[in-house]
Parts: C-alpha cells; sequence; structure tokens
C-alpha cells in the first residue's frame, strides 16, 4: 500500500553532535505523522550508530548526494535509500571520521552540505518541508562557509530576508536582528526597516495583536535612558498598523483611499507613509534644536517642509479619517523586563524583539524543550530545532530531549498544510 503521507527533508546537522542521535531516537514517532528523508551518507549513518551501538530503524530513509551537472534523484533498489544529484558547488567529505564532540571542518563542511541539499531538494518539490537539525556555526566558519548560520544561507539561497521566528504555541518571538553584536543593534533600528520588517512580519503569521519589545531599559522611561530607538519603532509602528489596515480593507475602500492620495498603487502609499514621517520626524528635530537667535533659519526651513508633497498630503491623516484604524501591532513598545511575566503573556504572547538575546534568554528559560525555530518569508516551508549541537552529550548516553525536534516536523507539517490551502 502507497504511503500517502508527506514528504519531509532534514537536514542531518553536525554529525559530531547530538542531530543524527535525536533523528534515531524519534524516527518511529516521526513516521507516523510523515516520510522523513535524512540527508546523510549510508557510511556516515553507520559510523554513527556503532558509536551509539543502535541498530538501524526500518524505513530510516538515506539521501545520499552528490555534485553533479544533471540534477536527478536516483531511487536505489533498497527502498530506504535514495541518490541526489544536484549542481550545487558544496565541497565536503562523505568518508571522515566523526570525533564525536569536537569542533571539526570537515563535519562543518558535511553539514552545510547536508542542509543546501535538503533546501535544493525541497525546492525542487520533492519534499514538502525542510527540517534542519542543530549545526556548529564555528565549525562552519573552520570549513570556510560564508554564513552565520541557516537564517543568512536561507536568505542567499532564495534572495529574499528570511525571518527568524522562535517559539511554541504558548509565546513566539520575531527577531528584527539575528546573529550580529549588540553594539550594532541601534543603528539597524530604522524606520524604513521596521517598516518592511513589521508588515512581512504579519503578513507571514496574521498573527493578533502583536507587542513590540523596547529596546532600552523602562523603554527609555520618556527618554530619560536613550529613547532614540523608542522614537523610531513607534514611528514605525503608526505607519505599519496604517498600512496593514488599508491592505486589509475591501477592494473599494483601497481605491477610495488612493484616490484621496493621488495615488496609483499600495507601494506608493507605503513609500510616501515612510517619507511624510521622515520629513516631520526632520521638521520637529530642527525646530527643538534651534535657539530662538535663528529664528529666521527656522522659518525658511518651516516655509519649506510645510510646502512639501509629502507634509501637504497629510496622508497619514487623510488614512486615519477614511480608514477604521486597526492594531495589527500595539501602537507603543512593550517594557522588555515584564513583558514574559504570566499575566502579560496572557494578554500578548506573540512578540517581536530588535535583538536575538532580548527575547530569547528568557523565551528558553520557560519554553527550552518546546521552542523552535522557523523561517519566514521564503518560497519554501523551513523549521529547526531551538538548540545548539549539545557537543557535551554526543555520543554519551546522556539523556537527550527530542521535543523541540518533533515540535519542528509538527509545526512544518501544519504550515505545510496551511500554505496547500491558501492555494486552492
Amino acid at each position: 500500500m502507497q504511503n500517502k503521507r508527506p514528504k519531509i527533508a532534514i537536514s542531518i546537522g553536525d554529525i559530531n553532535g547530538i542531530g543524527v542521535e535525536i533523528a534515531l531516537q524519534s524516527h518511529k514517532a516521526i513516521c507516523k505523522l510523515c516520510q522523513p528523508y535524512y540527508f546523510i551518507h549510508k557510511s556516515l549513518l553507520n559510523q554513527a550508530l556503532k558509536r551509539l551501538k543502535l541498530k538501524k530503524p526500518k524505513h530510516f530513509h538515506c539521501v545520499e548526494f552528490s555534485n553533479a551537472e544533471k540534477m536527478e534523484l536516483l531511487k536505489d533498489k533498497n527502498k530506504d535509500s535514495s541518490h541526489f544529484k544536484a549542481n550545487l558547488g558544496c565541497k565536503f567529505d562523505e568518508k571522515f571520521a566523526i570525533k564525536a564532540g569536537q569542533i571539526d571542518a570537515k563535519s562543518g563542511a558535511y553539514s552545510f552540505a547536508s542542509f543546501k541539499f535538503a533546501c535544493e531538494f525541497v525546492k525542487m518539490g520533492f519534499a514538502k518541508a525542510l527540517i534542519t537539525l542543530p549545526i556548529h556555526k564555528k565549525a562552519w566558519s573552520e570549513a570556510d562557509i560564508a554564513y552565520k548560520g541557516h537564517t543568512q544561507a536561507l536568505s542567499e539561497f532564495f534572495k529574499r530576508q528570511a525571518i527568524m521566528m522562535l517559539g511554541c504555541k504558548k509565546l513566539f518571538v520575531g527577531l528584527f536582528t539575528e546573529h550580529i553584536p549588540l553594539s550594532k543593534v541601534s543603528a539597524k533600528i530604522q524606520v524604513p526597516a521596521l517598516c518592511e520588517f513589521f508588515i512581512a512580519f504579519y503578513a507571514q503569521t496574521h498573527f493578533k495583536n502583536i507587542g513590540v519589545l523596547a529596546f532600552n531599559p523602562h523603554a527609555s522611561d520618556f527618554g530619560t535612558i536613550g529613547g532614540e530607538e523608542e522614537s523610531r519603532i513607534i514611528r514605525a509602528l503608526r505607519i505599519s498598523n496604517l498600512y496593514l489596515s488599508f491592505v486589509n480593507s475591501t477592494p473599494q475602500k483601497q481605491k477610495s483611499v488612493l484616490k484621496t492620495c493621488n495615488l496609483d498603487s499600495k507601494e506608493a502609499l507605503l513609500a510616501h507613509l515612510i517619507e511624510n514621517e521622515r520629513l516631520a520626524s526632520d521638521f520637529k528635530n530642527k525646530m527643538s534644536a534651534t535657539s530662538p537667535k535663528n529664528a529666521n533659519s527656522v522659518r525658511k526651513f518651516k516655509e519649506k517642509s510645510q510646502t512639501s508633497e509629502f507634509l501637504n498630503q497629510n496622508l497619514a491623516q487623510k488614512l486615519e479619517k477614511e480608514l477604521k484604524i486597526q492594531h495589527f501591532y500595539q501602537p507603543n513598545p512593550l517594557v522588555a523586563d515584564s513583558a514574559f511575566t504570566k499575566n502579560a503573556l496572557k494578554h500578548c504572547n506573540r512578540l517581536v524583539s530588535m535583538s536575538h538575546d532580548l527575547a530569547l534568554t528568557p523565551l528558553k528559560a520557560l519554553y527550552f524543550d518546546k521552542s523552535i525555530n522557523v523561517s519566514l518569508n521564503l518560497p519554501i516551508i523551513r523549521t529547526s530545532v531551538d538548540h545548539g549541537t549539545a557537543f557535551d552529550k554526543a555520543y554519551t548516553k546522556a539523556k537527550i530531549s527530542t521535543k523541540s525536534y518533533k515540535e519542528a516536523v509538527k509545526t512544518a507539517l501544519h504550515l505545510a498544510k496551511q500554505r496547500r490551502a491558501r492555494l486552492k
């Protein structure tokens, strides 16, 4: 009888870590949900099995991969094995020795190749989703891999900005910035980039009542603790709520709004909203920074600004009058140090964070075992475990939780089902 369960591709992660053990332990349970295709060569799998003193589970389908000019999927006589050829140019060795718990260039190169071939496999339609097991960023670096992680690589593969979201049903957090030093985050917090992110994040998730965490302590305490970043966030939230209210209104209403604003497209509307907000902010800053002695320069700047096409249109005010404004996002940043309390999460458990650790530290403290990683804004579905390679536990018979991996598979299948429904 033909197996009708959906196929998923699983990149094996760093073979020196716990990825392959998680896959082996969870295989029976995963097979009840889907048909997993593991991107690992049989020689490496046999090495891992020997180290773990395990037998290969039934229906553990290995996909061996290699570089070739002609792209094709070859099925072996063995039903639990196939060979995927693609012209991806990844340099790797499938015959190296596993070094349990060690950072190694060969294992880094192999984990990247497994990921890239699995990604291409899904892209070509051989599987419905991609699940990635943990890689070690240092091992990628040792192997001269140009990317700092899966998300950055996916953005490059598909030439669009992938959005990293982590969490579980009880709490999801989208990251505006990811693996960059904290010292560089502030400069990234700019109104156009924030608007682009907020709009894309909502379009991918359709979450309700999304909260955005402030960047500074106490949300800057009305500007007493920094506050430039909070000011930009507030402006971006206003624009995003206006724009999302527009795109979620009826076609008739959209046409009326564009006519009122003398614009011809939603893209032009967004660009004008951002520019209008920038001019208004520049004018406000100029006015507050100029002394009374320079009244003449203030007057000239005011006249110049007020005659601007954008400020004369008063675009935001026009939209607010024409549309029933919805708060897809809460209008003001949330104080980050209290946003993760039980009471706060009852009211808002879908969040956006400006930086990586600001949100992930409390997230992992609360839901480490259940938390997963989801890549949004891509043409394929990709989920991942939300933990590392755990080199200290690899091949030691230590107790390893498989909850995150199982949640990643379940979420990927759910997202695939949702995508199919939208396409009908």
